[in-house]
C-alpha cells in the first residue's frame, strides 16, 4: 500500500529517492492537512530509536548470556564503544549504506528466510 502511494505521488522519480515516503509525505497539501512531514519525521525518528533500543538490548542480553554473566551491566559500556566505532568506520555515508543493502546485502538476509516463515506459522 505505501509503494502504490509513493508510485501514484512520485511516479518513476520514487526509485531515485533514498526516502520516498518522506518526499510522498512532504506534497500533502489539502487545506489544514499541509506541512504533515515534520509529523512523519518526528514518528520516523521515534520509531528508530525504538528499534535500535530493542535491538540494542537483545544484543546485550545476547552478549551477557553467552558469557555467562548474572547481570548484563558490565557488558553495556563496551559493546555501546565497539558499535560507535563500527557505525562511523563501515559506512561513509548514507548513500553507500543504501547500495550496499540493495546489491549485497540481500544475499545476507536470505538464509534467515525459511526461518522467519517457520516462527510465523
Amino acid at each position: 500500500m505505501v509503494t502504490a502511494r509513493n508510485t501514484a505521488v512520485l511516479g518513476n522519480t520514487e526509485l531515485l529517492l533514498i526516502s520516498p515516503s518522506f518526499q510522498a509525505e512532504r506534497r500533502i497539501n489539502i487545506g489544514f492537512l499541509s506541512r504533515m512531514d515534520i509529523l512523519f519525521a518526528i514518528g520516523n525518528t521515534f520509531g528508530l530509536f525504538l528499534k535500535c533500543s530493542i535491538l540494542f538490548y537483545g544484543l546485550i542480553l545476547l552478549l551477557s548470556q553467552l558469557i555467562q554473566l548474572r547481570i548484563y551491566s558490565p557488558v553495556i559500556f563496551p559493546t555501546n564503544c565497539i558499535l560507535i566505532v563500527l557505525s562511523s568506520v563501515i559506512y561513509s555515508s548514507v548513500a553507500e549504506h543504501f547500495q550496499f543493502s540493495q546489491n549485497v546485502g540481500i544475499m545476507f538476509t536470505i538464509p534467515f528466510i525459511p526461518m522467519l516463515k517457520s516462527i510465523n506459522c
